[in-house]
């Protein structure tokens, strides 16, 4: 018993770092993304009480955190043409965004997920929001999704068509979206989970209406 004890200990001490570690949430830093066009260049400045987690960056990433910070005066969208004053600004932190090449619009991603209210994402244009989506939006349930101790991952791929102005997204449990990133509205779905469990109660109804109708035929011939 003892023995086993210990073998215990010994691997939680060789697993625990890895699976705390894996579960650990990218630092904040600050950082910048160019259009597709190159036209526009949008900034992340990392709020400044994050900036002690830059000695956990790697060499690139704390030196582009350093020199965006330094080159930049606020988070927003700026013309890529070496200019440091902002077409617009905001005033929130995220660890990743989406840059339309217009110069307007934006879409904000939300953190790695630990619940279904959690922010999927947002719509953005000229730094004003115009619709936000929580997880649970898009998702029928956390439950078949990959999960590591206390977060669960539920996008299978996302990305903007810029020619049709579009967002696709489709989902690690095979719901599928468009959306009109200058709206944020939906322009088309598919939520086949949804669509199952409405089919399976339709059909448990319609055996439980035959069950009821048998039974009340049986009580009829009865008398």
């Amino acid at each position: 018993m003892r023995n086993i004890i210990k073998c215990c200990l010994f691997l939680s001490a060789i697993f625990t770092p890895f699976l705390v570690y894996g579960d650990s949430e990218a630092p904040p830093r600050s950082y910048a993304i160019t259009s597709s066009d190159s036209k526009f260049l949008f900034v992340m400045i990392a709020p400044l009480e994050a900036q002690r987690y830059e000695n956990s960056l790697s060499d690139a990433a704390r030196r582009e955190s350093q020199k965006t910070r330094t080159m930049y005066p606020a988070s927003g969208m700026y013309l890529n043409d070496g200019s440091t004053t902002p077409l617009w600004k905001i005033d929130w932190y995220s660890d990743g965004v989406l840059v339309a090449s217009d110069g307007i619009h934006l879409v904000r991603l939300g953190p790695w997920a630990r619940s279904l209210s959690d922010e999927a994402f947002t719509f953005f244009a000229n730094g004003k929001e115009l619709r936000s989506y929580k997880v649970g939006d898009l998702v029928e349930s956390e439950i078949l999704l990959p999960h590591s101790v206390s977060h669960f991952t539920w996008q299978e791929n996302m990305g903007l068509d810029e020619q049709r102005r579009i967002l696709s997204v489709a989902t690690l449990s095979r719901e599928r979206y468009v959306f009109d990133y200058t709206t944020g509205e939906i322009i088309s779905a598919s939520r086949p989970i949804r669509a199952i469990v409405i089919a399976s109660v339709a059909v448990l109804l319609f055996i439980a209406f035959l069950i009821i109708k048998r039974r009340r035929m049986f009580a009829k011939g009865a008398v």
